[in-house]
């Protein structure tokens, strides 16, 4: 049976895969832009590469058609104190602010266990950070 090549459909970009590519474009950038600010404060920024599990931190997956890796939190970072102490924060970038339900559920885990948790977005043309506060549980009746 001969089959027409002319007919046959071929892989092409959808609107769907083009939006995916820029919104994670963006995310990088963003990423950076908030590295290169903890960094001018005086942070000492990484990206952190692991995940929580449900029951524990575990490493986070490997993805080789994308640079790194793809642990939650974005970054720890760590600011030296005077008193020869440190401080340690979590910060989770995000572009628009919005956090899915799990993420929010993760860091509310973190904050129950005294991490200090933010999240950075951007407003206007300056990174905003705001802190995760520990949600009390809802009684339903």
């Amino acid at each position: 049976m001969l089959v027409s090549y002319s007919k046959m459909e071929t892989h092409t970009n959808t609107q769907k895969t083009i939006d995916g590519r820029k919104n994670r474009r963006k995310g990088a950038e963003f990423e950076t832009k908030v590295r290169k600010d903890l960094e001018s404060e005086g942070w000492i920024v990484d990206k952190f590469n692991s995940k929580w599990n449900g029951e524990r931190y575990a490493p986070a997956k490997y993805n080789k058609f994308r640079w790194g890796t793809t642990g939650f939190p974005d970054f720890i970072v760590i600011k030296p104190l005077l008193t020869g102490h440190y401080k340690v924060r979590f910060i989770e970038c995000k572009y628009s602010g919005v956090l899915s339900k799990a993420e929010k559920e993760i860091l509310q885990i973190m904050v129950s266990q005294g991490l200090e948790c933010f999240v950075a977005s951007k407003k206007g043309n300056s990174i905003w950070y705001e802190e995760i506060m520990l949600q009390k549980a809802s009684k339903e009746v």
